[in-house]
């Protein structure tokens, strides 16, 4: 559990309740229901992802080179599809049934309808890609490459590379908006986001963001981006590419995922086996679900409202029931409206990080312990501890 009094717990619940502080949680709370085993077939557990369509995850398993499929209305294992050398990251175009892994140095295929795999398309000058992401609106897969700063943009319809864009310094987590078309991608040495316009494979901005980050993930429903980093977590709003809210409570955040039709945020903590529950209306920390398990990855089904936890350490995905929340009546949640083409003449100018409310200990307390663990561990041993295995492993 977070490490609150018995008397901060009760003030936060009773704001809840009572001022309906972000809409709240009423009724049960986020919760694991069920672990799902991946062995023997699948071990180390590294990427995961969802097809909301036909509700199954797909687990990239670093050791055993394959990707497991789950059948999310069992909650079992029913395939394991081989990919080749080093299974990392998987994503899934819902419109197309496809599913794309990084594998070595190559983007592998699996046909989601058969679990078989169709090709393989090679990662130019073995980049060496890291995450991915899918515009199903648009076909469109885009790799971060780690290795030379670089998002490969694919057609997902003839499977070749039709466009390399230049971002920051060593490009890690990725995401889309489906609704405009732009393309996040975090840059762990630039201590920034760059923004891709889909439509024209141009980047048009770079978003400071001060802290070495890690995972990226967008809601479109509210167009807000979030971030996860060394401090804690940052909110960009999509319309103006500026961060609005950064949490810095020293808590380093690792990998997250957004479920729309809740409005939460489940974001997994780099030093402990929990998911903290973000409230997307107050970006406030309003529960912390634990797993037991180390983490390697989140992925949501908006459809079901479950959330489904790589277990990097014991070969399983943990299950989190995401239960639906009631809003107050009289304060209606109003939606963010994503501008399609906005105008932008140039990067936003760096400035002060906003600072919004913090659990635990506080940036004071944790802050500081989170810049000592810094220092002491060098920045290699930093970005281990944020992006979770993100050093360049070799077999």
């Amino acid at each position: 559990m977070r490490a609150r009094s018995l008397i901060q717990l009760f003030v936060l619940g009773l704001l809840t309740v009572v001022c309906g502080l972000g809409g709240g949680i009423a009724g049960a709370q986020p919760a694991v229901i069920t672990t799902i085993p991946l062995s023997p077939g699948g071990h180390r557990p590294q990427g995961i992802a969802v097809n909301p369509r036909t509700n199954r995850i797909y687990v990239a398993n670093y050791d055993s080179d394959n990707v497991s499929v789950i059948d999310g209305a069992t909650n079992t294992a029913v395939a394991t599809v081989p990919v080749g050398d080093v299974a990392w990251a998987v994503e899934v175009d819902p419109r197309t049934n496809r599913v794309y892994v990084i594998a070595g140095e190559a983007l592998a295929v699996i046909d989601g309808e058969t679990n078989e795999l169709l090709t393989a398309i090679p990662l130019e000058g073995g980049r060496q890609g890291r995450w991915i992401a899918v515009n199903p609106t648009s076909n469109r897969v885009y790799v971060a490459n780690a290795l030379d700063n670089t998002v490969s943009v694919i057609d997902g319809r003839r499977g070749v590379i039709i466009n390399t864009v230049a971002v920051g310094e060593e490009p890690l987590g990725i995401d889309v908006n489906p609704t405009n078309g732009r393309v996040y991608v975090v840059n762990v040495m630039s201590k920034s986001v760059s923004v891709i316009d889909g439509r024209k494979n141009k980047r048009i901005a770079d978003i400071p963001l001060g802290f070495l980050a890690s995972d990226i993930a967008v809601n479109p429903e509210t167009n807000r981006i979030y971030v996860s980093h060394i401090a804690g977590f940052s909110v960009i709003d999509g319309a103006s590419n500026k961060v609005v809210t950064t949490v810095a409570d020293g808590r380093p955040s690792m990998v997250l995922t957004v479920n729309p039709t809740t409005n939460r945020v489940y974001v997994a903590e780099a030093a402990r086996e929990t998911v903290d529950v973000i409230d997307g209306e107050s970006n406030t920390i309003v529960d912390t679900v634990d797993i037991g398990a180390q983490i390697a990855d989140l992925a949501a089904n908006p459809d079901t409202n479950r959330i489904y936890v790589a277990n990097l350490d014991r070969d399983a995905v943990s299950v989190i029931e995401d239960p639906s929340v009631t809003k107050p009546v009289a304060t209606p949640t109003a939606t963010a409206t994503a501008t399609l083409e906005p105008t932008i003449t140039a990067a936003p100018t760096p400035g002060a990080v906003i600072t919004g409310p913090s659990t635990g200990g506080g940036p004071g307390e944790h802050g500081a312990m989170c810049e000592g663990v810094l220092l002491a561990l060098g920045l290699e041993g930093a970005l281990l501890i944020v992006a979770g295995y993100v050093s360049k492993r070799s077999r």
